[in-house]
C-alpha cells in the first residue's frame, strides 16, 4: 500500500512530521509513505522520509485567502504527480492541504483522507466538509470532534489519535516519580517558540511565587524558532521578558533538540501551556516514559492527561492557577500514579496501535472506492 501524505512544510519542525515518521516505522513492510512538502524543505530529523516537492506547497498561513490561492497554484502539479505515480491513498494533514483534498475529491479522487491536526476558528467550514462522503475525515481526540461540533460516525468520521514512537514505550521506567529534595524540580517543555504555545505564561506564573518557592522550580523549553516573522517576534519578546524579570535561573530557552528521550530522562515533569493544543506528540512521549505532566485544561490535553493519575490540569491562560499548581508541586503535594500507570494511560496512542487503525481505515477507503 502506498500513501502520499500532504503536508506542505517548508521546515522540518512540528508534530505532524513526527507522527508520519512513527507511522512509517510501525508499518514497515506493509505500507510505503511519501510526504508532499515545499521545495525549500530540508530534512533535519530521523528517521528519513521519502519526499515529493512543490514550489507552491504550504502547510499553514494566517490568511485563508492565501491558503486557497496556494492550493490552486499547487493543484496542477499535485495532479501531475498522481498521474505519474500510483498512490493508493492521498492523506491530508495541514490547513494548507485542506483545500487540496477537497479539490482532489471534487475532481474524482475517491481515496482521500483528511486528518485535522488543528483547532480552527472557522468550524463551520470543517463541519460542512466532514459531511461530504467523498473524503474520510479523522479527528484526533473527542475534545477536537466536540470543538468542531462533529459526530463521530464509523466509515465517515473517525477518531484516531496522533501517536508517538514505540521507542518511548519500550524504554526502562524510573522506579518512582518521587520529587527531589536536594535540587530544584526540573520541568521541561518541547515545542516551537510560537505565541499559541503560551510559553510566556510560565514566566507570569513564576513571578507570582514567593522567591523561596520560585527557586525550587527550573523550567527548560526545547524548541526552534521558525523563520516566519510572527514566530521571530514572539521569541524575541519572550527572551526579553525572561531577562527583564530576572528569571534566567528558573526559565531557560535551550533551543532545538534532536534527543528528546535524553531530555525527558533528566526531567521530573512535563509542561504544556498551549491554548487548545491538538494532541501533543511530545506530551505523549513524556507520558509513555512514565513522566507526569502539568497541562492546560483545553484541547487534547483533557483527553491525554488523567488528573491524579498522569498529571494535573490548570485553567488555560490563567497564570495564577498555574502558579498555584507549581506551589503545590514545590510542596510535594500533587499526587500522581506510578510510572507504569502513567505509561499505560497512553498505551493506545503508541505508533503500533495507531498505525493499525490507519491501515484499517486505508483498506476501508480502498474497498469503498473499488465498489
Amino acid at each position: 500500500m502506498r500513501v502520499l501524505h500532504l503536508l506542505g512544510n517548508s521546515e522540518d519542525t512540528g508534530g505532524i512530521l513526527s507522527v508520519v515518521r512513527s507511522l512509517q516505522t510501525a508499518t514497515e513492510g506493509l505500507c510505503q509513505h511519501a510526504v508532499w512538502v515545499n521545495q525549500a524543505f530540508v530534512e533535519k530529523r530521523k528517521p528519513s522520509l521519502e519526499f515529493r516537492r512543490s514550489s507552491a506547497a504550504t502547510d499553514e498561513d494566517a490568511s485563508h485567502g492565501r491558503l486557497l490561492w496556494q492550493a490552486f497554484r499547487s493543484f496542477g502539479g499535485l495532479r501531475q504527480l498522481l498521474n505519474d505515480e500510483s498512490f493508493d491513498i492521498v492523506h491530508g494533514h495541514t490547513r494548507g492541504s485542506f483545500p487540496l483534498v477537497l479539490l482532489l475529491a471534487a475532481a474524482g479522487n475517491r481515496r482521500c483522507v483528511f486528518t485535522s491536526h488543528t483547532y480552527a476558528q472557522r468550524v463551520g467550514m470543517y463541519r460542512m466538509a466532514s459531511r461530504w462522503g467523498r473524503v474520510r475525515w479523522v479527528f484526533l481526540t473527542p475534545a477536537m470532534a466536540s470543538h468542531y461540533g462533529v459526530e463521530v460516525r464509523p466509515r465517515r468520521v473517525e477518531l484516531i489519535s496522533a501517536c508517538c514512537s514505540d521507542v518511548f514505550f519500550n524504554a526502562p521506567l524510573r522506579p518512582s516519580n518521587q520529587l527531589p529534595r536536594d535540587r530544584p524540580i526540573r520541568l521541561v517543555g518541547v515545542g516551537n517558540l510560537v505565541a499559541w504555545k503560551r510559553w510566556d505564561i510560565f514566566a507570569d506564573a513564576l513571578l507570582r511565587l514567593a522567591p523561596a518557592v520560585r527557586d525550587l522550580i527550573q523550567f527548560t523549553v526545547y524548541g526552534p524558532t521558525t523563520s516566519d516573522a510572527p514566530a521571530q517576534t514572539y521569541a524575541a519578546s519572550l527572551r526579553r521578558k525572561i531577562l527583564d524579570a530576572g528569571l534566567g535561573q528558573q526559565f531557560v530557552l535551550a533551543g532545538p533538540t534532536t534527543n528528546v528521550p535524553a531530555v525527558l530522562a533528566e526531567s521530573d515533569g512535563y509542561v504544556v501551556l498551549s491554548r487548545n493544543e491538538p494532541c501533543s506528540v511530545s506530551l505523549m512521549e513524556a507520558l509513555a516514559g512514565g513522566i507526569p505532566a502539568i497541562v492546560s485544561d483545553s484541547g487534547g490535553n483533557v483527553d491525554l492527561v488523567k488528573s491524579g493519575v498522569s498529571g494535573v490540569h490548570f485553567r488555560t491562560d490563567d497564570a495564577e492557577d498555574l502558579a498555584h499548581q507549581l506551589s503545590l508541586l514545590a510542596e510535594g503535594k500533587p499526587m500522581f500514579g506510578t510510572p507504569e500507570q502513567i505509561r499505560q494511560s497512553v498505551r493506545e496512542r503508541s505508533a503500533t496501535a495507531v498505525s493499525q487503525q490507519y491501515l484499517q481505515l486505508y483498506r476501508n477507503v480502498m474497498a469503498k472506492s473499488s465498489s
